[in-house]
């Protein structure tokens, strides 16, 4: 399950062993089924295979050709209240998204 969204708009879960997950094209709150890809240390990044269930943030993209693209509008699947609201507790969102918003 998805649990936070980073400054770039990737949805971050966990893998079974504790490492964190970016997973582009989800949402916070988003059960998916995911692909991993690169492994490092304490993360990895993965592929989205499927939605499974879908969060309570997630909207429509404004963009029809948002699903097949993969342009420059990654991200504009979850409400940026979810973005501004994921991980409060260690400021690590809130710090780039107020910068670019400068």
């Amino acid at each position: 399950r998805i649990s936070g969204i980073t400054s770039e708009g990737a949805g971050v879960g966990r893998l079974p062993d504790g490492r964190a997950v970016f997973v582009h094209r989800t949402a916070p709150g988003d059960l998916a089924r995911v692909q991993v890809g690169r492994i490092h240390r304490r993360w990895a990044r993965a592929r989205l295979l499927e939605l499974i269930e879908l969060g309570p943030d997630r909207r429509q993209p404004a963009c029809p050709f948002y699903a097949t693209c993969g342009g420059e509008l990654d991200g504009r699947h979850g409400a940026i209240v979810a973005r501004s609201s994921a991980t409060l507790s260690s400021g690590s969102v809130d710090r780039p998204l107020f910068r670019s918003q400068s």
